[in-house]
This record gives structure tokens, C-alpha cells and sequence, in this order.
């Protein structure tokens, strides 16, 4: 499955639909924060990795909705980076705040064994 930059919220939901049983990843950052300059290119690679995965980046400051899908999701500003794993519409992990780019490896790894 592709890598996906969300923009609106109705392409959030329609993506996370679309997904089916396949693992979703949804990546919460901002372009502006040191910590989060690692999270595109990190995504973008696990992407190429694991194609029956969806991988979603939402910058949370970039839009409005991206603000909306952000506060749904239930992720702030100080959080990010973060994360969130879905399958068939349901949590597929615990969500990951203020992550770093060894624990998202590690949750990615054990996640993806699953798929």
C-alpha cells in the first residue's frame, strides 16, 4: 500500500476504511520541530519495506483539518512525534508520543510479523 500525506480529514477516514485488515500507520509530526525531522524519511522507507501496510503522515500543523484529525486522535503539539497503529479500524497497539526513531522500529517490526 502507498504512503499517504493526509490533508483533509475526509481522506484520513476514507484511508483508514480503504485499509481493510492491513496494518495502518499513522505518523504525527510537525516540519518544523528538530525531533521531528527524522520522521518522513523514516516512513517513507518502512513504507517501501512493508508495502501491505498503510502508512499515513499528518502534519499537525499544516492544515486546519490536519489539526482536526490530530485533536480526534487525541494527539497535542507537545506529543509528536507520534504515532498510531490501526487494523480493521481498531487499535492495533498502544500509540506512541514523543517517540524516538528506535522505539517506532520496534514497534514496527513487531507489528509488521503480524501482517
Amino acid at each position: 500500500m502507498p504512503l499517504k500525506d493526509i490533508h483533509y480529514v475526509d481522506s484520513y477516514d476514507q484511508a483508514l476504511k480503504e485499509a481493510g485488515d492491513n496494518l495502518v500507520v499513522v505518523a504525527f509530526f510537525n516540519s518544523w520541530s528538530e525531533s521531528c525531522k527524522w520522521v518522513s524519511s523514516l516512513v517513507e522507507e518502512y513504507s517501501k519495506r512493508a508495502p501491505s501496510a498503510l502508512f499515513l503522515r499528518v502534519d499537525v500543523d499544516e492544515t486546519d483539518e490536519n489539526e482536526d484529525v490530530a485533536d480526534r486522535e487525541d494527539v497535542k503539539d507537545s506529543d509528536v512525534p507520534a504515532f498510531k497503529f490501526y487494523r480493521s479500524g481498531a487499535a492495533a497497539s498502544p500509540p506512541l508520543k514523543l517517540a524516538s526513531s528506535e522505539q517506532l522500529q520496534e514497534a514496527l517490526d513487531v507489528l509488521l510479523v503480524r501482517n
